[in-house]
């Protein structure tokens, strides 16, 4: 007797999804989403701030935007700006682009854009992993190093270093998770590539009094 209104229910639960409206399309992270509004703000300091020179310019990460200024000093121009969360700005060998890690594909990539602003390209376009930090190889500026984290069903997360071509692509990786399992801020000298490294990928009680993460180097 039960079973009569539980079955009732799924049928019009199943004839209600045939009647639905077509699915919304995906949510734009860079357009506006409910109600908003803009608010001037005016400051001379910032905190938790990712910071790169090149020659007499600084460009930085305040609020999740942009900026370039003087490294003398001076007004900050804006050089990213709307709801897209966008960080780690790098400068390119030459000075003449950077890359940058954004949300404004509705996830976590690397992006590249001029140094001076304009429309910027993604490097990496992962759906699923999340790939931040990126820096170019000073030995050859067509390749960059990216941190790549994924998720699996034993651990919340890993982290390697991948190489990516500056034309975009899969890439490939450099570290293992089972040697590095976390792996990250990755910076080029000469044809070493420098890490932070952090062992025991399951061990969650470590003295945190002694030795949790170290510099690793990458030949």
């Amino acid at each position: 007797m039960r079973l009569v209104p539980l079955l009732a229910l799924s049928l019009g639960a199943a004839h209600a999804a045939d009647d639905a409206p077509d699915a919304e399309p995906a949510w734009d992270v860079s357009t506006a989403f409910g109600p908003t509004h803009e608010v001037e703000i005016d400051v001379e300091e910032g905190t938790w701030m990712s910071v790169t020179v090149h020659g007499n310019t600084v460009v930085f990460d305040l609020l999740g935007d942009l900026w370039s200024m003087p490294l003398s000093g001076g007004e900050a121009r804006r050089l990213t700006s709307g709801p897209a969360w966008d960080v780690q700005p790098q400068f390119s060998p030459d000075g003449t682009e950077l890359l940058f890690t954004s949300d404004r594909g509705g996830n976590e990539n690397v992006w590249r854009m001029p140094a001076d602003g304009g429309e910027a390209t993604a490097l990496t376009e992962e759906k699923e992993a999340r790939t931040t930090h990126g820096t170019y190889d000073p030995g050859d500026p067509d390749w960059t190093i990216v941190r790549r984290r994924t998720v699996d069903t034993r651990s919340i997360g890993v982290t390697e270093l991948w190489q990516v071509h500056r034309a975009g692509g899969p890439g490939f990786a450099l570290t293992s998770k089972d040697e590095h399992p976390h792996a990250g801020e990755p910076a080029v000298h000469g044809d070493h590539v420098y890490f932070s490294s952090r062992a025991g990928r399951f061990s969650y009680a470590q003295d945190a009094h002694r030795r949790l993460w170290r510099i690793a180097v990458w030949l």
